[in-house]
């Protein structure tokens, strides 16, 4: 029953991933996205960081998640078409190495 009610909030708070080229910022302006040669590489980054966090547990997975997004970045927004961009993969980089992952 917790887990759904949890399941229900992230939904809400978060909404569906999107497929845009903007993504909010904290006081909600949308921030362009710039295109690089390898789109997805921030994708595969935060999939690397919840496969080597979680190691096959989807309570830690979830809680990955959500230490993601406390940090700003909602791994549901981006895929493996998502533009990359230099600054958030700084962020990417950063955010693994506080949590002991290495890329």
């Amino acid at each position: 029953m917790l887990e759904d009610n949890w399941f229900r909030f992230v939904k809400t708070a978060y909404g569906p991933p999107e497929q845009s080229k903007s993504l909010p910022t904290r006081d909600g302006a949308a921030t362009a996205v710039e295109s690089k040669d390898m789109p997805g590489q921030i994708k595969r980054m935060i999939d690397t960081i919840l496969e080597q966090r979680a190691k096959g547990s989807s309570t830690l997975l979830l809680t990955t998640k959500t230490k993601l997004i406390l940090k700003g970045l909602n791994p549901d927004q981006f895929t493996s078409a998502s533009p990359d961009d230099e600054t958030l993969i700084a962020k990417v980089r950063t955010i693994a190495a506080e949590l002991g992952v290495r890329l």
